[in-house]
Formats: structure tokens, C-alpha cells, sequence
């Protein structure tokens, strides 16, 4: 695990301990040297797509998560569908309720975007709690704050990554993200990224990109790989479709949504 670690954290910051990554997650925070060193063996590194499923709403409890980066949604059955209850942002733990209580999972948590996190399972748990109990009492008022959280509807979250995405060839999308970019200067740092800057980079390079930025704004054209393109969906917290008006814009109305989190803003361009 410890050189799983080095890879990840070598891309943004080479010249610091990997063990520091542990450190810095609040879930670990307080533990001694030897305790991080011996709990990054026990921890599985994980990476999930946009959209795909963590686990599911009764599934379960065999492990808690910490993301690293990227963004979950948790959801709840309501009726035919599902209801959103929360988000998990980079940094939290997810998972660790069931975890404490025995029961099987209470919701389904979703990528809403490509996501990395580490695993930490039930018996490597329970070590931690037997050798460190204090650990054992910060999960259960994580716990508590994820309870009291899920009594109100999720709030209104700043969008910290933005996609421009064009359904139709010759259309002025870089002239637009030219704009966008110097009108979202103003309220702090922002970056453009296409598809030549993230060639090769995984979802924790992407994400340090972005770690310094107010917003990081996605570029993908009509010519652009589809790769790039479903990754700009997955990465990104708002949506700007640009359209022809002169064409019916059906790929913008078969993109699916990421729940609730992610709206989508159609734009026609009248000739």
C-alpha cells in the first residue's frame, strides 16, 4: 500500500512523505508515526469512475472509506427511484455508520465524479479501535454529523469544476472558454484544462490541477476524443452545452444528469 502511496502523492508533491497523505485525512489525524506507517499497510488503495456504484443501499457493512479526491453522492430509495441525501467531498470518510452499527449499508453512495479513495476493512478496523480507541470515538462523531446532515435536503454547493462541451463541429468553443475564463477571474484563480493538458494524467493528477483553482474550467470540442469528452461529464460539477440552434441539440438532452449536484445550462448559438 505505502508504494501505492508514492505514486499517487508523486505527481503534485515528490518531495514529501507519502505517509503524510495518511496524516493528513482527519480520520487518522493524532495518530503517532508507527500507528500511520503500520495503518497505510491495511489501507486499499481504490479508484471509481463517474457514475459507478461504491455499494448499495442494504449491502453489507465490510469496510469505511476516506476519499482522496473527486466527489461521491449518497443516495436513498424513495418509491420507484432514489432520493440524493448528501455529498461526500474529498478529505471525508464514507461508509463508517454501518460500519459501527453492524447494519447493512443505509444508502447507496455513487461517484459523481471520477473518484479515488482508500479502503479500510472491517478487521484492519477493529486493530485501530483496539490499539487506538480515540480513533474509534472521531469515527462515531463523524458518524453522528453524517446523521444530523441526513435530516435536511442537500444545500446549495459552489461549483468548483465546470465543463464547456460542444455538440456540433465549427462551433466557437474556445472564443467562449476564452471569455468564460476572464469573467470567472475575478472571483479567484481559475484554469482551463483541454485535452492535451490531462493526457496520461489519472483522476488524483487531474485533481491536483484543480486543487489550487477556484474553478477548473473542462474543455471538450466536437472533434475531441469521446474519451475525453465522458471524462469532462464525469469531472465536472456544471455543465455548459453549446449547440447550433439550427440543429435539434438531442446530445444535450440524452446526456444523462449526476443527480442532483450537477445542473446543465444549454447555449445556442443563432447564426
Amino acid at each position: 500500500m505505502l508504494e501505492l502511496l508514492r505514486r499517487w502523492w508523486k505527481p503534485s508533491t515528490p518531495d514529501r512523505d507519502p505517509l503524510a497523505l495518511v496524516a493528513s485525512l482527519p480520520l487518522f489525524q493524532g495518530l503517532d508515526g508507527a500507528a500511520l506507517r503500520s495503518l497505510a499497510e491495511d489501507l486499499e488503495w481504490q479508484s471509481l469512475p463517474g457514475g459507478h456504484v461504491l455499494f448499495r443501499e442494504g449491502d453489507h457493512a465490510d469496510a469505511l472509506y476516506v476519499l482522496l479526491s473527486g466527489l461521491l453522492g449518497a443516495y436513498r430509495q424513495q418509491g420507484e427511484g432514489e432520493r440524493q441525501i448528501g455529498v461526500i467531498e474529498a478529505g471525508e470518510t464514507v461508509g463508517e455508520m454501518a460500519l459501527l452499527s453492524g447494519q447493512p449499508r443505509v444508502g447507496t453512495v455513487r461517484a459523481l465524479r471520477d473518484s479515488e479513495l482508500v479502503r479500510l476493512s472491517r478487521e484492519a478496523f477493529d486493530r485501530l479501535a483496539h490499539h487506538h480507541p480515540k480513533a474509534t470515538l472521531h469515527v462515531a462523531r463523524l458518524a453522528v454529523q453524517r446523521l444530523e446532515s441526513a435530516m435536511h435536503e442537500p444545500d446549495g454547493r459552489t461549483p468548483r469544476s465546470i465543463a464547456l462541451i460542444g455538440l456540433h463541429p465549427d462551433l466557437p468553443l474556445r472564443r467562449l472558454a476564452d471569455d468564460l475564463l476572464h469573467s470567472l477571474e475575478r472571483f479567484g484563480p481559475v484554469r482551463l484544462i483541454d485535452q492535451s493538458q490531462a493526457a496520461g494524467l489519472n483522476a488524483g493528477e487531474l485533481s491536483a490541477l484543480e486543487s489550487d483553482q477556484r474553478v477548473a474550467l473542462y474543455l471538450a470540442d466536437y472533434d475531441d476524443d469521446a474519451n475525453w469528452r465522458q471524462r469532462c461529464l464525469r469531472q465536472a460539477d456544471r455543465l455548459l452545452l453549446l449547440a447550433d440552434a439550427e440543429y435539434a441539440p438531442e446530445q444535450a438532452l440524452a446526456i444523462p444528469r449526476r443527480g442532483r449536484i450537477q445542473s446543465r445550462w444549454l447555449l445556442l448559438r443563432h447564426r
